[in-house]
């Protein structure tokens, strides 16, 4: 798989029993392909953790897991351009 950072949009996420856990799809932007993701793939942030709920923009690499590609160290677009925000202010 391409070590290239994609983009999506959730379509779907449940949390499971154990608090904090939670899976989902999320839909490829490029390719329009859906993807699973899992709460332990989260690349963490500065941001408190959340839950994505449909419609989050998430970013992503896409991985082959043993049940086809997933999206992994993925983080919420939203956190990201925070972040970027919160660099470019420091270092003017």
């Amino acid at each position: 798989m391409s070590d290239e950072t994609k983009h999506g949009a959730v379509k779907f996420s449940r949390e499971l029993a154990k608090k904090g856990t939670f899976y989902g799809y999320v839909t490829v932007d490029s390719s329009g392909e859906n993807l699973f993701f899992y709460s332990g793939d989260y690349k963490s942030s500065d941001m408190p953790p959340r839950m994505p709920e449909k419609g989050d923009r998430l970013s992503f690499k896409v991985v082959r897991g043993p049940k086809g590609s997933n999206a992994s160290q993925w983080t919420f677009v939203d956190e990201l351009l925070i972040k970027e925000q919160l660099y470019t202010t420091r270092s003017a």
